[in-house]
């Protein structure tokens, strides 16, 4: 699958957890990178010389081969906007049956998202290797993950968080596919645009001028988009729209984007009056749409990132398509999670119908990259066939322009 194709259609079509990271950076942003005594007793040597990790880059991620003694490969999700690691429930209990992970006693860890508190469990694991690095006895934290499959996402075993590399300076070279580690603090090639990190430990965000007011952005590979900013951060250049929904740790939340009247410019690359989502929780975010452009190096230990720009010339945003639906994959297609538009009650869709059927093909397989395919075709209606409760109806949707 192309990848661009991929990110254009998860922005396009308004998947139900598509901004999933919201979730991950938001349930530990208050644990804010704190380091337990034990862990700060026990610190993983710095790499001596520069080396790559074994990934492989999966719909523009990064997926990392992880190995807990003799268990694995875990496939790993990198995700810069994490501060802790965590891994699936399967994961750990394959772990623990082999003996080489403890679930911790005491409190599990508290993480709240948009107002509520969801207790996770810590788990202690023998040890995690990735590449030449391994962690001795590291800590994670156990969450079940099977919700990310359903936007289309490859399955992982779990996230590596940015506690996993905070003694040494993350490469990110998206073009090639790779993912190394250089010593921290080491030289800095001459070109490129070097800025410095602000905020907690492990939650790596710069400052960059977006339509002409400085705003701070978290470097986050798990966000799928171009920009995301604090409510009245930046200018409009018109009204908002509701492009999607997502997960909250207890309801869904409708997520609103609007076009920004400006632009930004990352290391002589300039994004044209870039589309950019409003973050739920306050926090602003520079994601994959814009950092795939770019070799990304982020040293926690000397608090600088570097960008060398990997094209030219200026960046601009397609408009949003939409189905006029919010939606998540389960075994029997496409559930509809939420009704869009600009009129949701002319929709013949109701929350909680199941697609199976998109323009004659089935969804039960690859719905996702067909409601993708779709949105990028120049076709301004489809047919579908939908299941509501036993009944099996047939309709036709209009595709809309939600942002110019």
């Amino acid at each position: 699958m192309d990848r661009r194709r991929f990110h254009r259609g998860c922005r396009l079509c308004g998947l139900v957890l598509a901004t999933w990271s919201w979730i991950v950076a938001c349930d530990f942003a208050d644990l804010g990178g704190h380091l337990s005594a034990e862990e700060a007793a026990t610190p993983v040597p710095s790499v001596p010389v520069a080396v790559d990790l074994p990934a492989n880059l999966v719909d523009g991620r990064f997926l990392l081969q992880a190995w807990n003694g003799t268990n694995g490969p875990f496939r790993l999700l990198l995700d810069t906007g994490a501060n802790r690691t965590i891994l699936d429930s399967r994961a750990v209990a394959r772990m623990t049956k082999a003996g080489a992970a403890q679930p911790l006693t005491g409190a599990p860890v508290s993480v709240t998202f948009l107002g509520k508190t969801v207790p996770r469990r810590r788990v202690r694991l023998d040890s995690l290797r990735i590449g030449p690095r391994t962690f001795g006895s590291p800590e994670v934290v156990e969450s079940d993950l099977r919700s990310l499959t359903r936007t289309g996402l490859p399955e992982p075993d779990g996230i590596a968080g940015m506690d996993l590399f905070d003694d040494v300076r993350l490469v990110l070279d998206f073009r090639a596919g790779r993912v190394s580690m250089e010593p921290a603090g080491s030289a800095l090639p001459e070109e490129g645009s070097r800025l410095a990190l602000e905020g907690a430990p492990r939650r790596p965000s710069v400052r960059i001028q977006v339509a002409g007011r400085p705003v701070a952005l978290l470097l986050d590979t798990g966000y799928t988009g171009t920009i995301a900013v604090p409510p009245s951060s930046v200018p409009f250049s018109g009204p908002l729209a509701r492009i999607n929904v997502s997960a909250a740790a207890d309801r869904m939340v409708e997520n609103l984007a609007g076009r920004v009247d400006g632009d930004f410019t990352l290391h002589q690359l300039t994004f044209q009056r870039p589309i950019a989502d409003l973050h739920p929780n306050g926090e602003g975010m520079l994601g994959l749409e814009a950092l795939r452009r770019f070799v990304v190096r982020i040293d926690p230990v000397a608090r600088n990132a570097h960008f060398i720009a990997r094209e030219s010339g200026p960046v601009t945003t397609p408009g949003i398509r939409s189905l006029g639906f919010a939606f998540s994959a389960v075994k029997e297609g496409l559930r509809v999670e939420s009704v869009l538009g600009r009129d949701p009650g002319e929709s013949p869709l109701r929350r909680g119908d199941v697609i199976v059927s998109l323009a004659g093909q089935p969804t039960i397989t690859n719905g996702t990259a067909r409601v993708a395919e779709l949105l990028g075709g120049a076709v301004d209606s489809v047919e579908i066939v939908l299941l509501r409760g036993r009944a099996t109806r047939n309709e036709r949707l209009r595709i809309q322009t939600l942002l110019e």
